[in-house]
């Protein structure tokens, strides 16, 4: 079976796995966190090799309209998407290095705040 994110992930089923394999019982909420945690350390590993806010973006040809389709004529507003790409820092708690402090410290990461190279 499959539920609402589709036929890819099947989240009960990969739970079930999980406590079969570990003997841990991890509730969905605990299990959206296990990825944010992981989405934070990837984003972290990310700014320590130099990867930053300014890197996120899509190839030009997607700022050009199509000539057909359900988009046609209404390119990506390069504007826009910057905008979209700041809300979405914000809301995950980063700034352009990756993950703050702050957050990694809600995260339960404090053992690795004050890795990126920030000023100040």
């Amino acid at each position: 079976t499959t539920n609402m994110t589709g036929p890819h992930y099947n989240y009960p089923q990969i739970r079930e796995l999980l406590r079969y394999a570990t003997g841990l019982e991890i509730s969905p909420e605990g299990m959206l966190e296990i990825g944010e945690r992981n989405f934070a350390l990837l984003r972290l590993y990310s700014g320590l090799v130099g990867y930053r806010k300014q890197h996120d973006g899509l190839p030009r040809r997607f700022h050009e309209p199509l000539p057909r389709g359900a988009s046609a004529g209404q390119p990506i507003d390069p504007e826009e998407l910057r905008a979209e790409i700041e809300e979405y820092y914000r809301l995950r708690g980063w700034d352009e290095l990756g993950p703050t402090d702050e957050r990694l410290r809600q995260l339960g990461l404090e053992d690795l705040a004050g890795r990126l190279p920030r000023q100040g």
